[in-house]
């Protein structure tokens, strides 16, 4: 049923608040968790653009010694760390910080109990 227009006003009084607390800070701290691309291994197939569900990678061209080169750039304040770069890229190029590819194997066969 409808609310009473008391209860959204107090519904919309508790949002304002909530939303007063964010925008009244100078600076807000992000999720230290979240993708970096190894420039060196990166060789701009792109395979890791289209999957990333925050649109965070974006394809960037660039000039070295007269010759056009490719990479994906992360837009560090909205990716969220998810891992579908990491999951897609065939070079390993991409990584999300505290999860390189060896911890995530290292993780996976203990929790299977398998000896390296």
């Amino acid at each position: 049923s409808p609310l009473a227009i008391e209860e959204v006003i107090s519904q919309a009084l508790g949002a304002a608040a909530r939303a007063a607390t964010i925008l009244s800070k100078d600076t807000i701290e992000l999720e230290p968790t979240i993708s970096h691309v190894v420039t060196e291994s990166c060789d701009g197939c792109a395979y890791c653009v289209d999957p990333c569900p925050f649109k965070a990678i974006t394809l960037v061209e660039y000039e070295v010694n007269g010759e056009l080169k490719k990479r994906v750039e992360i837009n560090e304040a909205i990716c969220k760390g998810c891992g579908t770069c990491m999951a897609t890229c065939p070079k390993r190029a991409v990584y999300v910080w505290h999860f390189r590819p060896e911890q995530l194997v290292a993780e996976v066969k203990a929790a299977l109990g398998v000896m390296t």
